[in-house]
């Protein structure tokens, strides 16, 4: 079985491009940690049985509340409740469902680990991986987009011609 400590799953996450936030451990209360990327913030419950007792997530999502409303997390930015588990028991599905269903404060994930390591669990997930994919996505476009003949190009001549000899294929070879 996948452990679930902080101290994994935050090395985890900030290799997906996270940041690790630096909260005491009274400021989290029932989350394990909360992470930070340049457009949102998600506070992990680690393999918590917060669907066994009815409505015991909503102490999760008040801890969350409580960091928003003393300041300590940005506003602006997308918030994420997730719930790392085990796995999923047929007693747990009711109050999950409630819980995703709720989308006050922060939107609800939940990630089921079952036979999957955290790692390939974290970067399957669409929300979690995507500071790594962006950042990838960034260093693709490294270098100019467009080439600097076209660009000398658009200095000397008018845009529409260019745009017109670009359609008409007449700069390739200029452009080369």
């Amino acid at each position: 079985m996948t452990t679930l400590e902080r101290s994994h799953v935050s090395g985890e996450l900030e290799a997906l491009g996270w940041r690790t936030l630096p909260l005491s451990a009274d400021a989290l209360g029932p989350l394990g940690l909360v992470v930070e990327s340049p457009v949102a913030i998600a506070a992990l419950v680690l393999g918590h049985t917060c669907f066994q007792e009815r409505g015991a997530w909503r102490r999760c999502q008040g801890a969350l509340a409580d960091l928003l409303d003393q300041g300590e997390l940005p506003r602006e930015k997308d918030r994420y409740l997730v719930f790392i588990v085990h796995e999923i028991s047929e007693a747990d599905v009711a109050e999950l469902e409630t819980a995703l269903a709720d989308t006050h404060l922060a939107r609800k994930l939940c990630i089921e680990l079952g036979n999957e390591s955290l790692h390939e669990a974290l970067g399957g997930s669409v929300v979690l991986a995507g500071p790594r994919v962006v950042a990838e996505a960034e260093s693709s476009l490294v270098g100019p987009v467009v080439p600097d003949a076209v660009l000398e190009m658009l200095r000397s001549r008018s845009p529409d011609r260019v745009l017109e000899s670009l359609v008409d294929g007449a700069l390739e070879s200029e452009a080369g």
